[in-house]
């Protein structure tokens, strides 16, 4: 760590919102399966390493917010077929949308003015591009959201980890839907919760994000939220060849 530059640090965080950037009352479907839409509230926290470097949370978003990377809330949608959306509630209106039919997200990050997309297999490869199968462990302690006195479930990875807090009686569903979903631990953490998280931890290259539950909404939702459009190969956005990331055009 200590010889990240500071411009190398931010783009390190940069790539980990990229690859991370994921997943009260309860009312479930006749399914078993919670539809509608959960909003989280979003924190950054930095390492003592950052701060040694002279990097604050502060300046690291001041550097995402200009780079339009940045959201304090979040949305995500979910419906039947084991589709989500991400709105991220910044500027540019970004979003992500993972369709369980290919098992890829889409990324869209300058919202429905996108002319790229950033399609991502939902399945975590190491830089060699072999698959990176995690650790997967029960904490033995108890977490306060929101007055509900959650579960958590840890997923470590050698480069990071991320916590999972559940209450597996609330937003209930069904793990098999998201069986082929193996990024960030989704599948793992769902086969033990068989429920959507009530929050998430981030930990990994020096930055933590947490993502906070902050309300639930059990709704039908459209269709349209979750329409991919024509996409279009070009190599010319790949320079880099990155296991699993793929950048196409967007079909105007």
């Amino acid at each position: 760590m200590k010889h990240l530059t500071k411009i190398s640090a931010v783009n390190a965080i940069l790539i980990f919102l990229l690859l991370f950037s994921q997943s009260c009352g309860d009312k479930n479907s006749a399914s078993g399966n919670f539809q509608g839409t959960l909003t989280y509230v979003q924190n950054v926290q930095v390492s003592k390493a950052f701060l040694d470097m002279g990097m604050t949370r502060e300046m690291v978003l001041d550097k995402m917010k200009q780079q339009g990377a940045w959201s304090d809330t979040i949305k995500i949608s979910y419906n039947q077929a084991g589709d989500y959306r991400i709105s991220l509630q910044n500027e540019k209106q970004s979003y992500k949308i993972y369709r369980a039919d290919s098992n890829k997200i889409y990324i869209f990050n300058e919202g429905k003015n996108s002319e790229q997309c950033t399609l991502v297999e939902a399945v975590d490869f190491d830089m060699s591009g072999a698959v990176d199968t995690p650790e997967i462990t029960s904490i033995d302690t108890a977490v306060a959201i929101g007055g509900v006195n959650c579960s958590v479930l840890r997923i470590q990875w050698k480069l990071g980890r991320i916590d999972y807090y559940y209450d597996s009686t609330q937003m209930r569903i069904d793990p098999a839907i998201f069986t082929r979903h193996s990024s960030e631990g989704w599948s793992g953490f769902l086969n033990k919760s068989k429920s959507l998280p009530f929050g998430i931890r981030k930990d990994v290259m020096g930055m933590s994000m947490v993502q906070t539950l902050t309300a639930s909404k059990a709704e039908e939702v459209s269709p349209d939220l979750f329409a991919v459009p024509a996409l279009i190969s070009d190599e010319t956005l790949n320079p880099m060849k990155i296991p699993g990331i793929k950048v196409k055009r967007v079909r105007k």
